[in-house]
This record gives C-alpha cells, structure tokens and sequence, in this order.
C-alpha cells in the first residue's frame, strides 16, 4: 500500500525507462554484424577470429573455409573434428607459432607464407595476414585475420626462379 492508508484503496507504483538509445545501438549492431557478414562471404579466402593458443582454436571463420581448407566452419570451430594447427603443414608449424608469437610481443601485424594440408590431402600455399587483438591491460583477447590460397602464384614464382637458374643452352 503506498498511501500509508489502509482503507481499502489500493495503490501502485509504475516505472518506466526511455530504451530508445539502447534499441538505436542494438539496431546499429545488427546492421554492422549484417554488413561484415556479407563483405566477408565475397572475399577470397578465409577471414577469422581465434584464440592465441598452441592450436590457433578458431571462435569464428568466414564462408571461405570450404573452399581454402575443404572442411566446412562446424568442423574447424572449436576444434570439433580438427585444429587449425593440424591443417598447417607439419614442417610449417613452429615457423608460423614463432612468428606470431613475435609480433604479438611487438603488437605488430602478422604476414606470413606457409602451406596447409586440405581436408583431401591437397597440399595449399596460403598466404596469412593478421593482428592480435588485446584487452584493457595488454592482454591478447584474440587473432584475427584473413588467409587466401596462394598456390597459383607460389607456383608461377617457384617456376620462375627455376627457369632463371637454367642455362638453356
């Protein structure tokens, strides 16, 4: 009873909150995650958000990832069937961990050529371009990046090399 009366009368208390501010910014997220979604299905290759552990354990991988690596983004998320560490070539492995690991300690940007292992067995040439994403206090939060398929022009690059070290006659 709010009057402090007991007669009888009942009394109520209503409030009420303006949430048009937080439904504008919810809207305006909406479209932002609606946005990257298309702009990433039309890029060639794989854009992704990992952690920065020892398997590169992907949160989040584009439509690309059919495509670059031959497993579908279930199969790779969380490592449900397979690591992203495991689709990079064995001899690649360490190469590629170390030099995150040294951007990362510099906060610079990661570009890097290494080749993966499909999910058939077909041997890719990718070239990575990425950033380590980080908290408050410094920490890394995440990876994030964009791998394309790099086979065609390694290929074209390692033909010519071999032709220019060829003496014709």
């Amino acid at each position: 009873d709010l009057s402090g009366s007991h007669t009888g009368d009942s009394s109520y208390m209503c409030l009420i909150e303006d949430i048009s501010a937080q439904k504008t910014q919810e809207l305006a997220l909406t479209e932002q995650v609606r946005s990257t979604s298309v702009l990433l299905s039309h890029i060639q290759g794989m854009a992704y958000r990992c952690k920065a552990d020892s398997q590169w354990t992907m949160e989040f991988v584009s439509e690309g990832c059919p495509e670059l690596t031959g497993y579908e983004a279930e199969n790779i998320v969380q490592n449900r069937d397979v690591s992203y560490m495991q689709i990079i070539a064995p001899e690649y492995r360490q190469r590629v961990w170390d030099e995150w690991q040294r951007v990362i300690r510099q906060h610079k940007h990661y570009t890097g050529e290494y080749e993966i292992i499909t999910r058939s067995g077909e041997k890719k040439w990718v070239l990575e371009q990425g950033q380590a994403v980080y908290d408050a206090e410094g920490n890394v939060e995440a990876l994030e990046g964009i791998i394309f398929d790099f086979t065609e022009q390694k290929n074209k690059d390692q033909r010519i090399a071999y032709l220019q070290e060829r003496d014709f006659l």
